[in-house]
């Protein structure tokens, strides 16, 4: 009687480890997420956007994150980063009345003391409607 082949548990291997990696990366994602939805910076931007009139006017009441179209929760996109004296970041809010996203970019001057400088506060309505939160 012959011997029973052995088979390479190489294949195996390589999955598992594709399937780790993947796990992986996504807790860090994740993790990075969270990390930017409840930093100040995020939750005071979306603070002036829920008692801003413009925002109010076209999205109604009740305004807090949702999550974009392609994903199951809330996210925000960008760079937080002010030790560089850049913070420029996007998310996706929803009120009662309507959906839109909310960028908003600063950078930090050296040359007015280290004074923050709004160069971008926006509301994109579901419609494509830009307003300026940045009065």
């Amino acid at each position: 009687r012959s011997l029973p082949e052995i088979s390479s548990k190489k294949p195996r291997y390589i999955t598992y480890g594709i399937i780790g990696i993947s796990l992986w990366a996504t807790a860090i994602a994740l993790s990075f997420n969270y990390q930017r939805i409840n930093s100040r910076t995020v939750l005071g931007s979306l603070s002036n956007v829920k008692h801003h009139p413009k925002a109010i006017q076209h999205l109604g009441q009740n305004i807090n994150f949702t999550a974009p179209h392609w994903w199951p929760f809330p996210w925000v996109s960008g760079n937080i980063n002010q030790l560089k004296g850049v913070v420029d970041f996007k998310y996706w809010v929803e009120g009662n009345d309507g959906k839109g996203s909310v960028r908003f970019h600063s950078i930090r001057s050296l040359k007015d003391g280290g004074k923050w400088n709004v160069m971008e506060f926006t509301l994109t309505t579901e419609d494509g409607k830009i307003i300026s939160l940045a009065e």
